[in-house]
């Protein structure tokens, strides 16, 4: 399958692309990429490997800065954005369930890497989001390795699926050795009313989100849940409520077929022309783009 192939159908969601000829693990290299990619999620887990330049990574527990030796982990069906400045190039790694499997499997199976900390990111057990910065020279490595993985299958010969297969395990042992030398796990835990904020918000965007009624639920005057709120995910509490209405709108959008203005509704916009100002301004596209691109395969 060409490379532009590949790359379109995780951008569009399509796992039967993706994973070509049934297999449980795909590749894509996003060079100089600068295209912004919208709230989204998937049936299957996604890791990014930075190799150059910077971008802003949004979830819905933080949003920060991801630059070169970064690695991201998204679990299956966790929403996520990425912003990228000029430059920016990464690898996207794709894994099913049964490929994840695989890899715990070896993780288990392995002396050096069955304490390590790496098992968490394949087992859901980083809250669906994870962000490792390696070494340059782990880093470098890391790069070397996914374009041979991602050579192999764009340009399959004999004996390619055993390359790839260990590659990909040579990859995790890297990162393990990694987390295990310097603990450079990016993630710090979040203080349990934030959390119980963040839920809240995420169940009703269509609710009174006042600052004087997140206030009232939380028992924190207003200025001081707003700092510890920034603090925490380094969203303003403003942001955050766009944040989550625009994500709930791209997932109405795919996934029913209610008109757009009911989906406003729903999302707490009854301004349908503020409504699409905002969405355009968050993904590039207006909502019935979005509905197209997304829902067209």
């Amino acid at each position: 399958m060409p490379k532009t192939t590949i790359h379109k159908s995780i951008h569009t969601l399509a796992p039967d692309w993706v994973f070509n000829g049934g297999k449980s693990f795909g590749i894509v290299d996003r060079e100089n990429d600068a295209s912004l990619l919208p709230w989204h999620d998937h049936a299957f887990m996604e890791i990014y490997l930075i190799y150059h330049g910077r971008a802003s990574q949004k979830t819905l527990r933080s949003k920060e800065i991801i630059k070169q030796g970064d690695i991201l982990f998204f679990n299956i069906d966790e929403p996520h954005s990425v912003i990228p400045e000029k430059d920016f190039s990464y690898f996207v790694l794709a894994l099913t369930p049964a490929c994840i499997g695989s890899i715990t499997e070896y993780i288990s199976n392995a002396d050096f890497m069955r304490q390590s900390t790496i098992a968490r990111f394949l087992g859901g057990k980083s809250g669906g989001y994870g962000k490792i910065s390696l070494p340059p020279k782990t880093a470098a490595l890391a790069a070397s390795i996914c374009r041979t993985m991602h050579g192999e299958l764009t340009s399959p010969s004999h004996g390619g699926e055993g390359i790839v297969s260990l590659s990909l395990y040579t990859l995790f042992a890297h990162i393990a050795r990694t987390l295990d030398a310097d603990g450079s796990v990016k993630q710090k835990p979040i203080d349990e009313r934030i959390v119980r904020l963040m839920e809240y918000i995420q169940a009703h965007p269509d609710g009174d989100l006042s600052a004087e009624t997140l206030s009232a639920m939380t028992s924190l005057n207003k200025s001081y849940l707003s700092r510890l709120f920034t603090q925490t995910t380094r969203y303003t509490v403003s942001e955050y409520i766009a944040e989550v209405r625009i994500e709930r709108a791209c997932r109405l959008l795919k996934s029913t077929d209610l008109p757009v203005y009911r989906i406003a509704e729903r999302c707490g916009y009854n301004d349908l022309s503020f409504f699409h100002e905002k969405f355009r301004a968050f993904n590039g596209k207006t909502p019935a783009e979005y509905r197209k691109k997304y829902r067209s395969t």
